[in-house]
């Protein structure tokens, strides 16, 4: 769900920088005012754990459609193992180093892709833990929720500051991203609540401080192994959905 930088305009970067740098900031203050528990260098261990599980898991694309495939996203997985502020930076962390390092996404469109997959899927979660005390349904609903809304955020993201030329085919655009990531619902639902299980199964064990890190680190290096020689090279939903709308400029085409 990258956003590359041809995407979008300058009007929609500059709004995207300033969400992001209202979240980021926010999440910064709530962290320096609230009491850590387990200790801030445990918590940073658990941060790079899972933050590398989310970077190795976004490599791997699973073909979906005949012409399209998904990845991970891990924003809401993020946000309730680490808590929403936490989870915020560490996602900012992992797309930052995506598009510095991989080129994925890209730096001017680093603040709109902050605010689909950091931002989005902490404030889904923020909002599901209010309306019910069940944490496995929280979780589960919120990243069905935030895929959705990611999805029409990113229609209306690249649709700031294009003509009237440029969006004639918006609709079928925003269909097909809609369409394309569908499967996606059920993917990322499953993967965050069998995660947050698995984390959780250890929670008991004496060892779990750095157990569960341990074992997230390993299996980063694991899936990001599978993703380098398995990764589908199917277009991903977003790409899938420019050319199918012939707005191939979307990606830089």
């Amino acid at each position: 769900m990258h956003l590359a930088s041809e995407a979008i305009t300058l009007e929609c970067a500059v709004i995207g920088f300033a969400t992001a740098a209202g979240g980021v900031g926010y999440s910064v203050s709530r962290l320096a005012s609230a009491q850590q528990k387990p200790t801030p260098s445990t918590n940073a261990v658990r941060a790079a754990a899972l933050g590398s599980l989310v970077f190795a898991a976004q490599m791997l694309n699973i073909p979906v459609l005949a012409s399209s495939s998904v990845h991970f996203v891990g924003g809401v997985l993020l946000a309730e193992l680490l808590g929403p502020a936490a989870g915020v930076l560490t996602m900012s962390a992992v797309l930052l180093l995506q598009a510095v390092l991989l080129g994925d996404g890209g730096l001017a469109s680093l603040g709109v892709n902050i605010t689909n997959m950091a931002l989005l899927p902490a404030g889904s979660l923020l909002v599901m833990r209010k309306l019910t005390d069940h944490r496995t349904v929280a979780v589960s609903v919120a990243s069905v929720l935030s895929i959705l809304l990611a999805v029409f955020l990113i229609g209306g993201e690249v649709a700031i500051g294009r003509s009237a030329t440029e969006l004639a085919q918006w609709l079928t655009f925003v269909s097909a991203m809609l369409t394309n990531h569908l499967p996606l619902l059920a993917l990322e639902c499953a993967l965050t609540v069998a995660i947050v299980a698995l984390w959780r199964a250890e929670k008991s064990d004496q060892r779990s401080a750095w157990l569960r890190p341990a074992t997230m680190a390993t299996a980063a290096i694991l899936v990001a192994m599978f993703a380098l020689a398995a990764s589908s090279k199917l277009p991903d939903g977003y790409e899938s959905a420019a050319e199918s709308a012939q707005m191939q400029w979307l990606i830089g085409r």
